[in-house]
């Protein structure tokens, strides 16, 4: 009977739950909570997460910080002078004040300039943006022209 609960309650909770921290959340609150036995699902989450994460970093070239960012480097990864957070999610991605403020923080702590890289889509058909301040995207397009007119 829990089994048939717990497959259920995934189910239910996989259509309704886009977010992957949200479904990971969720995931570990029902399988430690209510089937221990199925616990190490948890960790299988978090690890294709940090797969995901990590072939998203080498795709860039970007260095991936050890426990994404739990340590004393923040973030999920550093490229040139960025300190990186990937977002991942199948159909859309929300930017608010607080999430471009962790990204800031993190990179201010880090010593870099903050970027969010956001992959949208499943499979082969991926979507890849990236989010940085204005004023730092204004400042690399005058270095271009410059360095274009000699």
């Amino acid at each position: 009977m829990k089994e048939n609960f717990l497959v259920g309650l995934v189910k239910k909770k996989s259509k309704l739950l886009e977010s992957m921290h949200q479904l990971e959340w969720h995931l570990g609150c029902v399988l430690i909570n209510i089937y221990p036995k199925f616990s190490y699902l948890k960790l299988d989450i978090k690890r294709l997460k940090s797969m995901s994460e990590k072939s998203e970093s080498k795709r860039i070239g970007a260095k991936q910080h050890k426990n994404s960012g739990r340590n004393t480097k923040k973030g999920d990864a550093t490229w040139e002078n960025f300190t990186v957070d990937f977002k991942e999610n199948s159909k859309s991605f929300t930017l608010n004040q607080d999430v471009w403020a962790k990204a800031t923080t993190d990179a201010i702590r880090n010593g870099n300039d903050p970027a969010i890289v956001v992959v949208l889509g499943e499979g082969s058909k991926k979507t890849r943006l990236a989010i940085i301040e204005l004023e730092l995207l204004e400042q690399m397009v005058k270095n271009e022209h410059n360095r274009s007119a000699w």
